[in-house]
This record gives structure tokens, sequence and C-alpha cells, in this order.
């Protein structure tokens, strides 16, 4: 259902065809709506089972469409079971996730290494305790505007609470999710996260009470 960017994907299919032996099928892979590949099928029986192979490449980024046709025969009872379809998504070659935590715990040092290893992923860390800014720096702190967002495809919230992530910050978090498919990850603590955040913009979007 996914792939990374130039990576192919493989899509089977079997065809069942009954008195229609004799006649060439033609199967057709669509992407989109467009015709990307071709396989002409000889049925020899009356009852017929073959598979039918196609392989297409995930070039362009975002969720795409893809439909296995087959083209009506002579006589054809019906045309309701001529076509399958799926939803594959093609995700960048590097996927840019934020990893934050109030504090190193296990959860935050398992992804952190996990990440170092996956060439696939380029990761940041917010982490907000210990502070070992250097004197005079900014203090660590969630993006304060949409572009800042939207520059992750996964957002990893830990153990955080509300004075870390303003209810501003949280209703910008809701609209990369809600409205710019930003992919939102949360996971529970014992301080603060999530029932600290009850009634405010990031509590409408986990499903706990």
């Amino acid at each position: 259902r996914a792939v990374f960017k130039n990576d192919t994907a493989v899509i089977d299919a079997m065809v069942t065809a009954y008195s229609c032996e004799g006649e060439q099928i033609q199967v057709e892979l669509l992407s989109d709506g467009v015709t990307m590949e071709k396989h002409i099928i000889d049925v020899t029986t009356r009852m017929y089972d073959g598979r039918v192979s196609f392989q297409w490449k995930g070039v362009v980024p975002g969720r795409h469409t893809l439909q296995v046709r087959i083209l009506p025969v002579p006589r054809e009872l019906t045309l309701d079971n001529n076509q399958a379809q799926v939803e594959v998504e093609v995700m960048e070659d590097v996927i840019k996730v934020l990893v934050s935590d109030d504090l190193p715990r296990w959860e935050f040092r398992y992804l952190v290494n996990l990440f170092k290893r996956d060439k696939h992923v380029e990761f940041e860390q917010l982490l907000f305790e210990p502070n070992d800014n250097a004197r005079n720096a900014a203090p660590p702190s969630f993006p304060r505007d949409m572009a800042g967002w939207t520059k992750y495809r996964v957002v990893i919230l830990g153990d955080v609470s509300p004075s870390q992530l303003l209810p501003a910050q949280q209703e910008m978090l809701r609209k990369y999710v809600a409205e710019e498919g930003g992919n939102l990850i949360v996971i529970a603590g014992q301080a603060s996260m999530p029932a600290a955040f009850d009634g405010q913009p990031l509590g409408g979007m986990i499903p706990a009470t």
C-alpha cells in the first residue's frame, strides 16, 4: 500500500473467465485513469483462472489510484466485475521526522537510535529537559508557523505539556494534520500526555478520554 519514490510496486491479479474459451482477453493497468501497461491472455478452457502481474514505478509523491481493468469480450453477460482498484501512497525518498519529548525517556531514545540507522529517515530532536543550549540561545520550541510544521512528514509528540506546546501551536498542528496531510504520532506519558491537553486543540485530535 506504500512505496518510496522511484520504488516499484507489484500488482498481482487473478482473472477468472467462464465460457470464454478461444477468446483473447486484454488486461490493462491504469494509474489515476491513464493506461500504463497491457497484457493479453489466451483463454484455453471453459472455466479459466489465470494470474497476471504488473509493475508500477512510483514517481510522483502522493496517493495514487491503480486500477486493473479487463476490456469486454463479445456476448459478455455483465461488466460489473471487470475491474478492481487499490490506492498506493508514494512517499519521499527521505522522510523528515520531528521527535519530541520533555525528558529523554526510553521511547525517545529508542526512536532516535532507530532513525539513525534508517537511510530513509532524516530526523530532528526537540528535547526540553535537560536544556543544554548555550547561554542567551533561544529555548527549545515547537514550530510557530505552518511552514515550520509542513517541512516534516511525521511529528512525534512524547510527554510534552501545554506550556511547551502552546494552544496556537496546537491549532497549527491540527491544520497540519487535517488540511496539509501531515502525520501525527502521540506517545502517552505520566506527566502530561494526553490528560493535560483535555479541552485544548490537541485534545480534540487524541482518541482518548
